[in-house]
This record gives structure tokens, sequence and C-alpha cells, in this order.
């Protein structure tokens, strides 16, 4: 269709309609991908846990053996101390180098080994009683272990099926997005094959400019001496305006003031994908999505009637 026809009446919505498509595919493309990364994070692997060790109880055996070696080892500590301090009050006393002086009072060596012996016996004792465990503290603290150890399976086996179902849902979003980012571009494909703009201006950045011109009344039709393409290149010469889509997104406010429609566009669309991937954990029951959705079918079927309307 030639633009002659088209540049005085349609123009406009033609340029708009190509615009709309260029934003949802933005939206569409970015939200796919945050939502595949989501999908990466999802954890539906069972975790293993180790199994709690069971306590036997102590034997009246053992608890002898270890008290007697707690009175050993209490027993040989104590006379080291002792030697020691009875070496250093020998420093200044000749006599009795082996006193051990408690509370003040000199006692006899043979007495001091007897006071010795009976501390070890007292502190042996209240730890080996301390440290015993019967078999029925025994078996009391295995249940306890058990039960702890089944809540954490019970526990693991529901978030595995939380993980799957969410990860189910979040699929099921990315085909919805697949299905409509392929409608969308078929959509624009067939209105850039209309032949009403260069081919190489059917980009985002070009047709929001033109918008722009032909919205502000700058320019009235796209070719010419004062039409669009040649306002857009002299700007372009002039670095008014900025052509790369990579560089606008990383300074998005740079395009503010001369890109103001291009500014719009990308703002919305950002907008978009920020609310669709931090929207409600609960993806199954999401009406924002569902909603979204059914706004881009009705966009895209309104722009296809729009097409067919002007084919007539």
């Amino acid at each position: 269709m030639s633009n002659e026809v088209i540049k005085s009446k349609e123009l406009l919505h033609y340029l708009g309609h190509i615009l709309e498509c260029h934003k949802q595919l933005l939206i569409l493309e970015k939200t796919y991908k945050n939502y595949s990364v989501k999908v990466k994070e999802i954890e539906d692997k069972k975790r293993n846990f180790d199994k709690p060790v069971k306590e036997k109880g102590d034997t009246i055996l053992f608890v002898i053996v270890k008290t007697i070696a707690y009175i050993m080892g209490f027993f040989m500590g104590l006379s080291l101390l002792n030697y020691i301090i009875g070496s250093i009050v020998s420093i200044f006393k000749s006599d009795n180098w082996f006193i051990f002086k408690i509370f003040g009072l000199s006692i006899e060596p043979i007495v001091n080994h007897y006071i010795i012996l009976g501390v070890s016996i007292l502190l042996s004792i209240l730890i080996a009683k301390t440290e015993y465990t019967s078999k029925e503290n025994a078996e009391k603290i295995n249940r306890e272990a058990e039960t702890e150890y089944q809540k954490k399976i019970e526990k693991e086996e529901l978030r595995i099926i939380e993980e799957k179902e969410k990860k189910q849902a979040i699929w099921e979003v990315l085909d919805g997005f697949g299905n409509q980012y392929d409608k969308v571009k078929n959509t624009l494909k067939q209105l850039y094959d209309m032949n009403i703009i260069y081919a190489s201006y059917q980009n985002i950045v070009a047709v929001a400019t033109i918008y722009q011109y032909l919205e502000s009344g700058r320019c009235y039709a796209l070719e010419g001496h004062e039409g669009a393409y040649n306002l857009y290149e002299s700007e372009l010469r002039q670095n008014i305006i900025i052509q790369k889509l990579d560089i606008i997104i990383d300074d998005l406010e740079r395009i503010q003031r001369n890109q103001r429609i291009l500014y719009s566009t990308l703002q919305e669309a950002n907008q978009k994908i920020s609310y669709l991937t931090n929207v409600n954990e609960i993806i199954m029951e999401n009406s924002e999505i569902a909603a979204y959705n059914s706004y881009v079918t009705v966009q895209n079927t309104t722009t296809m009637k729009w097409m067919e309307m002007l084919r007539r």
C-alpha cells in the first residue's frame, strides 16, 4: 500500500499499532527471560538428612570403669598440683617441703594424699552421675530424635510438592508468554509488510521518533525534503537523537527531552516488566498475568482487524 494514500488519514494509527507491538514484544521477551531465571532457581530435588545416631545407654560396668578413670585422672592432676605448690613453699620453708596449705593450715603429706583421693572420688562420682545415660533415657532421646527426623522428612516432602507445582505453573506462564510473543511478532511483520515505512526505519527507535514528529506537527508526511525521514536523519547527524536501543536502555533519561514518545514507551514497558516479574509468588492463582495475556490478545486482535479494514 502506498504511503500517499495513508499519510493524511491513517499514518499515525499505523505507526501507533507498530509501536504498541514493539512495546509488547519488549515486555514479553524480558519477562520471559526473568521467569526462565526463576524456574532455574527452584530447588525441586529432595535433600537428604542424616539419620539420628541411636543412643544405647551406659551399662553399670561402663559407668564403674569410667568413674575409676576419672578418679585416677583427678588424683594424678591434684597430686601434680600439690607437688608444684609444695615445691614453691619449700623455697621459703626448709622443713616439711611437702606441706600442703589449706585455709592457712599445714597438713602432713600422708593426710594430704587422703584429701586428694577423697576430692578425686567426689568429683568423679559427680561427673559420672551427670554423664550417665540410662537405657530408659536413651530410649527417650532416640524417640525424640526420630520424631524430629520424621518431621524434617515430611516438611521436605511438602516443600518438594510445592516447588514442583510452582515450577509447573512457571512453565505454563512461559508457554503463554512464548505463544503471545509469536503472535505479536507475526502481527508486527504483517504491519511492516504493508510497505508503508521503509525497511531501514522498521525498528522501535525510528518508529517512535517519527511518530513524535507527525503527532507534534513537525512533519506531515514520511518522505520529501520536510518529511519525517529527512528530519530523522538530520537529527541523527546532529546527535540530537540516539539511534541505538542498547545505549538508550542503559541511560533512558538521556532521551526524555528529544525522544519523548520513545521514552514513555520504554518507561511503560519497564514498569510492566517489573510488575509482571514481581507478582505474587502463587503464580497458579495470579490474575495479573492472566489479565496481561488477555490485554495482549485484545490489542493484537484489534490491530489485525484494523489492517483488514485498511486493505479494503
